[in-house]
């Protein structure tokens, strides 16, 4: 009999998911019974052109945010209209989006969904499918107090690549457009860490690279009050293992403003190799701050970019724009701070535009979208190199959700406001 066919959907925006999920399977000696295949296909037309025999013994495996719903959605509906009911496929997801929200993840026709952390929920997915008993569950949740970071690495056989470690999942704060804060941090242990060490050494990579919504937090027990102590012996090993790059402090191991002392800044240039560090400032006045929860002021962004620039680094400022309830004068001011840190420090704006992500207290809260007006005044900081564009994808990526989902889900459009 032929071994059960599994289809991991990559696309750019979950590449650095899928080894992760594999090395469960890999570590706990599922993979070699089954048929796994990464399939990187556009869309449903040429997926099926890759995959003529598509029937019910596959397994689709999906993970995404958000923005992205729309996308699964279409290839879901493409493939569901071009095959016979007895014989399509299982549609499976996990991620972000399916985290903070089921209702209409089911809507576009996923049969199965992985909420939460899905190391365990996706181990026992695969003793299942071995077994012929998959639960019949449609929401399969991880059970109580079993979520551990140390079990597994984003390490597998069927990667080249050598994707970040996380380190630090969930988040002390709980600001209003983000998902993450909504769990408590937990944290990766010294042993994992090192193994994920021996394994980049042994593959002879050069770049080591980490996940932490804020990296400065890294065991910290308090919100706002890093151990330093814990930080310094962390990046000490890295640096012992000779790695050439060893990046902390930017993409996708940013810093919290507030979390910025002199001393950590020092810490950070005895270690990491990066000359930039990214800070998330996301507002500029402490009224706006407040309404985000985002639980620092704007005196704590200015002082990080002190401390900062003070040990010699460079900052890159990631901030948002488009807020709900934002107002024209909200923006102004912004567009002021922004052109003022600039020329002060030097700072490089990573500008974003506002989504209502799944899971989030603004999930439902629609963008405050700029005027044509106000679009030239921020493209303006692009043009004189002091910010970045991505606000205007964002932009695009906001409204182009909104559309479909107002056109295919009117009553869950019409709970937006």
């Amino acid at each position: 009999m032929n071994k059960q066919r599994i289809l991991f959907r990559q696309f750019p925006f979950n590449r650095l998911t899928f080894p992760l999920l594999l090395n469960i399977w890999e570590k706990t000696c599922i993979s070699p019974k089954l048929d796994i295949r990464i399939t990187q296909s556009a869309d449903a037309e040429s997926l099926m052109n890759e995959v003529p025999d598509l029937d019910s013994r596959d397994v689709l495996i999906y993970s995404f945010m958000t923005p992205h719903l729309p996308l699964i959605a279409e290839e879901i509906k493409a493939i569901r209209k071009s095959i016979r009911k007895t014989r399509l496929p299982l549609f499976t997801a996990g991620g972000p989006h399916v985290t903070g929200e089921q209702s209409l993840a089911f809507e576009i026709g996923l049969d199965r969904i992985f909420a939460g952390p899905a190391e365990n929920t996706f181990l026992q997915f695969g003793q299942d499918l071995l077994n012929g008993s998959i639960s019949k569950e449609k929401t399969i949740l991880p059970p109580s107090g079993t979520e551990d970071l140390n079990d597994y690495l984003p390490i597998s056989s069927l990667y080249k690549g050598f994707p970040p470690l996380e380190i630090m999942r969930g988040c002390f704060w709980n600001c209003r457009y983000c998902q993450t804060g909504t769990k408590k941090p937990s944290f990766r242990s010294y042993p994992s860490i090192q193994d994920y060490l021996e394994q980049a050494r042994k593959r002879k990579f050069k770049r080591i690279t980490f996940i932490s919504p804020s990296s400065l937090e890294w065991q910290a027990i308090k919100p706002g009050q890093p151990d330093l102590e814990k930080l310094s012996e962390f990046l000490e090993l890295i640096h012992s293992y000779g790695f050439r790059f060893r990046e902390y402090g930017v993409f996708p191991s940013e810093i919290r403003p507030d979390s910025v002392t002199p001393q950590s800044m020092g810490i950070l240039k005895k270690y990491v190799t990066n000359r930039h560090l990214t800070l998330g400032g996301q507002n500029s006045t402490d009224s706006g701050l407040k309404s985000i929860n985002r639980g620092h002021t704007a005196a704590d962004i200015e002082n990080a970019i002190l401390y900062a620039t003070a040990e010699g680094f460079k900052v890159n400022l990631d901030f948002i724009v488009a807020y709900p309830d934002e107002t024209e004068e909200d923006r102004k001011a912004s567009l002021e701070y922004l052109i003022k840190m600039n020329r002060k420090y030097q700072v490089k704006i990573y500008l974003h535009h506002f989504f209502p992500v799944s899971g989030s207290a603004f999930s439902n809260r629609l963008p405050s979208f700029l005027s044509p007006r106000e679009k030239e005044r921020f493209l303006a900081l692009s043009k004189n190199g002091i910010a970045t564009s991505w606000w205007l994808e964002g932009e695009k990526n906001a409204k182009d959700y909104l559309r479909w989902l107002q056109k295919n889900f009117p009553e869950t459009y019409r709970k937006y406001h």
